[in-house]
């Protein structure tokens, strides 16, 4: 932003605006690069190869969605107001912030901090102990109980096959 105040006039809202867009932005990111890495540490991988692979996983996702919000951000100058054109402009600078930190500190940091940030032991067992109840009373895997279709009925063999293929691709990432 200061760099931007040395060569235009800033409006008092840029930056709030870019704020709350790269608080968010930051946030999905590290999320989206976060869970990969976790999966990959309950596959086994130490920190840092985990690290690696996540960021190789979800880098180009993050930079393509970053960029997709730069433009269109810089696309408020195309309505040709002085203050709309500087707020973009504004975000524009935070969201690339956020994303050059998604893919290059953010890794950094993760593989920093060692094997803390795996899943915890009820949450690695599985996701549905015998009868397709929740295998743990945590609120993610209730949670995910209760998003599942339900077991039974007309078609349960391809519900109840497509989530086994889609459990096993999600757990057998490497």
């Amino acid at each position: 932003m200061t760099v931007l105040a040395e060569v235009t006039e800033v409006p008092a809202f840029a930056p709030v605006l870019g704020s709350m867009v790269g608080l968010g932005v930051g946030i999905d990111h590290a999320l989206f690069v976060l869970a990969r890495h976790r999966e990959y540490l309950a596959c086994g991988l130490d920190p840092e190869a985990a690290a690696g692979r996540a960021v190789a996983a979800a880098g180009r996702p993050v930079v393509f969605a970053g960029g997709t919000v730069v433009v269109s951000t810089l696309g408020l100058g195309v309505a040709n107001v002085p203050f709309i054109t500087v707020g973009g402009f504004a975000v524009s600078i935070v969201v690339l912030t956020t994303v050059l930190a998604s893919v290059t500190l953010l890794p950094a940091f993760l593989g920093a901090a060692g094997p803390r940030l795996g899943r915890a032991a009820a949450g690695s067992a599985g996701y549905f102990g015998p009868g397709g109840r929740a295998a743990s009373a945590d609120a993610g895997t209730r949670w995910r109980a209760l998003s599942q279709p339900p077991v039974g009925g007309a078609g349960s063999g391809t519900s109840a096959g497509t989530r086994c293929r889609t459990r096993s691709a999600r757990r057998g990432c490497c």
